[in-house]
């Protein structure tokens, strides 16, 4: 009887220890990207509840592959955004990247500014050529945003 009991015990813990994972979440793991932005999507910054900025960028994973990616770099209200001067320069950024599925979006839905924000000349005809396809999106963690040093 004892043995019983410890087993169905055993058993409910498990069952409540699954059944407890957020649901505002997929749990997707972190991963060490480079990234050239290549336009500024939107910005907002609003201190008291957290700033965000949506970037159109090009990315490379370990696997060497290029992909166009909206980048989604959430972060305090009292945190900075990445300097202008570097999305300007176009300095290449080491970032910890987490696949977001949620915010998947047509490449036609994508909101380019004035050309001011848009670094890359040729990105508004990249944006067209994806226009029908999806544009995988990703989320920063924000303090793991470094400029990658070019060894000389």
């Amino acid at each position: 009887m004892k043995l019983l009991t410890a087993f169905l015990a055993t058993s409910l813990t498990l069952v409540a220890t699954a059944q407890s994972k957020s649901v505002f979440g997929d749990y997707a793991d972190a991963h060490p990207a480079t990234v050239s932005v290549l336009a500024v999507s939107t910005s907002t910054h609003q201190s008291w509840a957290g700033n965000q900025d949506v970037y159109l960028a090009d990315i490379s994973m370990k696997d060497g592959e290029h992909r166009l990616a909206k980048v989604v770099d959430q972060y305090e209200g009292y945190g900075y955004p990445i300097r202008p001067a570097v999305l300007r320069e176009r300095e290449l950024l080491k970032i910890q990247l987490i696949r977001v599925t949620e915010c998947d979006t047509l490449g036609s839905k994508i909101y380019l500014p004035a050309d001011a924000r848009v670094f890359d000349a040729s990105t508004r005809d990249t944006l067209r050529t994806h226009a029908g396809d999806i544009i995988p999106c990703y989320r920063t963690l924000h303090k793991t945003i470094k400029i990658v040093k070019i060894k000389k």
